[in-house]
């Protein structure tokens, strides 16, 4: 069966079945015959020439390819089924406005893209972006300014849901040549170099020195500036150093124009979240947004190459999660 033939139907079949763990419970969950519902399942895996399912005495198990389709799938099917509320919109003359604030980074890898694409993607959406720092985003939700954010070590609670993105370790960061060896730093070793930080509530600088007062340390600051750019620039002028996350860092570095060490003992992460308010999840005629962002967020981590510390999709995570909420 070419790959064209696929069908909605066995997508939202197979979706169900990793939902419930067992193509047993899936086929009462959807009221179909349990066979029916294994035939649909294999035709989606000859369709796609892989193995998407392992059967096993306690039900299924999802390949590494599965888990991928379970992603996609889920992307798939919240734009099928948003598209009748997405239609009545336009018919009305109505945009519904959803404003997401961003790290600078992110806004960097992503903001330019999602502007020049947003409305082509989401006819029903009018998509808001605001930069800003860590405080100013978690500020920014609880006032309602913001409804969704992508900041840094929030958390759940307090009437926010965190949901983990990536992990983003903390790397020494120097002028090419400034810091002889290029093998790992241990932490104690990288607080005595000549540090520069961002003064503007950097929340790398709080875990360095959270981290720093656990072990009885005290880092070596001898600038602080509130600019990433102008904190670049210190270190190639001045052969200072710096601890931040790596991906702000990466393109300077495969340019040449910077030097990165990993830290040892301890290793440090900041790990980079999508939050969302509790109780106003995402809405069905939002769920193509998440697929949107999800899509940017796939290409730019790509770019940076951090698709192995990608700790999961929004499709995947926000909407199965939703979808179960509902059916409790």
């Amino acid at each position: 069966m070419p790959t064209s033939a696929l069908t909605v139907k066995q997508l939202r079949y197979f979706v169900q079945v990793v939902d419930a763990g067992s193509i047993s419970r899936a086929a009462e969950q959807l009221h179909v015959a349990q066979t029916a519902l294994g035939i649909q399942i294999r035709m989606l895996e000859e369709g796609l020439s892989t193995v998407l399912l392992r059967r096993h005495h306690n039900g299924v198990a999802v390949t590494k390819a599965g888990r991928y389709v379970y992603d996609r799938g889920c992307q798939i099917l919240q734009s099928v089924d948003a598209l009748p509320e997405e239609l009545a919109g336009l018919a009305a003359g109505t945009r519904r406005e959803v404003s997401v604030g961003l790290a600078p980074t992110l806004m960097q890898g992503i903001g330019p893209r999602a502007v020049r694409e947003a409305d082509m993607r989401l006819p029903g959406l009018h998509l808001q972006l605001t930069e800003g720092l860590r405080d100013q985003l978690i500020k920014g939700m609880h006032s309602g300014e913001f409804d969704y954010i992508f900041t840094h070590d929030v958390g759940s609670g307090g009437g926010l849901r965190a949901m983990p993105i990536l992990r983003q370790p903390l790397v020494l960061i120097s002028r090419p040549g400034a810091v002889p060896d290029r093998s790992p730093v241990p932490f104690a070793e990288a607080l005595a170099t000549d540090l520069v930080v961002r003064s503007d509530s950097s929340h790398a600088l709080d875990v360095v020195t959270r981290t720093a007062v656990g072990f009885g340390l005290v880092p070596n600051i001898v600038y602080e500036i509130g600019s990433l750019p102008g904190l670049k620039q210190m270190i190639i002028q001045y052969g200072t150093t710096s601890i931040m996350p790596v991906d702000y860092v990466v393109e300077a570095v495969a340019r040449g124009e910077l030097d990165m060490h990993e830290i040892i003992d301890p290793p440090l992460e900041m790990i980079l979240e999508f939050i969302m308010h509790s109780a106003q999840p995402p809405t069905e005629v939002e769920f193509p947004l998440l697929a949107f962002l999800d899509d940017l967020l796939d290409d730019f981590f790509h770019q940076i190459g951090a698709e192995k510390r990608r700790l999961g999709h929004l499709t995947g995570i926000v909407m199965p999660t939703l979808a179960k909420a509902k059916t409790a």
